[in-house]
């Protein structure tokens, strides 16, 4: 069995459903995805999968691009790196088909990176290319166990772009949108509308990246 941890529940309907893969969404929270991947590996998962939406730290990371991370940059400092023969084996399958994917390194962030300045910051402190809130504790999981592991991500927000606080508030503990968190946000704070609106379209682009990607993928989703 692999183990595969997302953030958001609607990430996990862009995995085509298998019988040797168990799927859990932990609502964007660093503990929670720590302690699920943990589980997940009590459970006899045989490799570990960080899956899901990211923000872009680097400017060649648009929306919608992929990210197959080399290494996991921990957020108390150090790096775990990624399966190199699973990673390598599905780069190979993603890239055959034209897709756009960018290697390098994903930041593990144990809070939202919200503003320009913060991403920039974060940048710079790790060279990473994207940031997301689940893949330090796949990491640590993998490493613990001695498991292989890989990060297959897809760029939301770039790093030119400042998210809006309705979207801090979007996110249930589930991993389930919270339309009235959101529309309470928006009552606050009406200007938050366009920059949220953007951000969903540019979430949908990523979500169809990450459905394309799972499908070209194939077997190569799964390590031999």
């Amino acid at each position: 069995m692999i183990g595969i941890v997302t953030g958001l529940l609607s990430e996990t309907g862009c995995i085509p459903p298998s019988t040797d893969r168990q799927i859990v969404s932990t609502g964007a929270d660093a503990s929670r995805a720590r302690q699920a991947a943990s589980a997940l590996v009590d459970q006899g998962a045989r490799a570990l999968l960080s899956f899901g939406l990211a923000g872009g730290l680097a400017p060649e990371a648009r929306p919608g691009d992929l990210l197959l991370s080399e290494a996991v940059v921990l957020p108390g400092g150090g790096e775990v790196a990624t399966d190199p023969v699973w990673r390598a084996r599905l780069e190979a399958r993603l890239r055959s088909a034209g897709t756009t994917v960018h290697g390098g390194l994903v930041a593990g962030s144990e809070a939202p990176v919200v503003s320009v300045e913060d991403k920039r910051r974060l940048r710079d402190a790790t060279g990473a290319i994207g940031v997301d809130m689940e893949s330090a504790g796949v990491a640590e999981a993998a490493r613990g166990a001695g498991l292989p592991f890989v990060v297959l991500r897809a760029v939301a927000d770039p790093a030119s772009q400042r998210l809006p606080a309705a979207a801090g508030r979007a996110l249930g503990p589930d991993g389930r949108i919270r339309a009235l968190a959101v529309a309470r946000g928006l009552l606050d704070r009406p200007q938050d509308l366009p920059p949220l609106l953007r951000l969903w379209r540019q979430s949908a682009r990523a979500h169809a990246a990450l459905r394309r990607a799972a499908l070209l993928a194939g077997p190569a989703l799964e390590p031999d």
